[in-house]
């Protein structure tokens, strides 16, 4: 049975449908993350990876499907951009420090 990891997909599949912050150590290539908390700051959909959303469980089972399924259809029907996703993903840096620049930017910087 092929997995998603065989085909260089990273799935992650949260239990709770609310987080408000996840510390997510993103590997070399694409994730399916939840669009919410820390996940939707870290992964840009069709960008760094895949992002899906939804208002019930329901709703994020089946954007959760979806995304999976195109990422599976972009890996095999477009390799070029999938490459260009997977070096986005690799290339991704966050540091406390950056984030701390940007948070005294916006409130400070602006008043």
């Amino acid at each position: 049975m092929t997995t998603l990891d065989d085909i260089g997909i990273s799935a992650l599949a949260k239990g709770r449908y609310r987080d408000p912050f996840a510390v997510l150590g993103l590997h070399t290539q694409p994730c399916v993350v939840h669009g919410v908390g820390g996940l939707k700051d870290t992964v840009k959909d069709n960008r760094s990876g895949f992002v899906f959303n939804g208002s019930t469980p329901t709703e994020q089972a089946t954007a959760f499907v979806d995304s999976v399924v195109r990422a599976v259809e972009l890996k095999s029907t477009h390799n070029d951009a999938w490459q260009k996703i997977c070096i986005r993903a690799a290339s991704a840096r966050f540091s406390w420090s950056e984030s701390a620049q940007q948070t005294i930017e916006l409130l400070y910087d602006n008043a």
